[in-house]
């Protein structure tokens, strides 16, 4: 289990979240979990239930289906990708993430956005964790 507050600071201003996010081994190559994120300033919130896969050769595969509901409009989103996690320390990771929005309702739901801020996206990330004990192997 995981809580906490993230803070974001923006060139126009900032916003924070709080958060609770769990996850639980159903067995040593498969993990359940859920997150929920809340928006003390606007209640706005993010309920998410995902899935993580191993293979082999340390790569795997995720999903996940979440929620958002806000002042303006709620929808779902999800995604679902593979990665390769290379040393303990870095991951590769591609995934192609959406939501259920049409062009006329992200307008709203991005309040006056241009509308293709919810199209699918195929994103590519490397994350590297850097905590001491990931750096020196554990």
């Amino acid at each position: 289990l995981d809580f906490g507050y993230v803070r974001y600071l923006y060139s126009d201003g900032s916003s924070g979240e709080a958060y609770a996010k769990g996850k639980f081994s159903l067995t040593d190559n498969v993990a359940l979990g859920a997150q929920f994120f809340i928006d003390p300033d606007s209640s706005a919130t993010y309920t998410e239930a995902n899935v993580d896969l191993s293979l082999p050769h340390n790569f795997g595969v995720s999903g996940a289906v979440g929620f958002v509901h806000n002042d303006f409009m709620p929808y779902t989103t999800w995604n679902v990708g593979i990665y390769y996690q290379a040393t303990d320390w870095a991951k590769l990771d591609l995934r192609y993430s959406a939501t259920d929005l049409s062009e006329a309702d992200c307008v709203t739901a991005t309040d006056g956005g241009i509308g293709n801020e919810c199209d699918g996206r195929l994103l590519l990330t490397l994350s590297i964790d850097t905590a001491i004990s990931s750096l020196k192997g554990k």
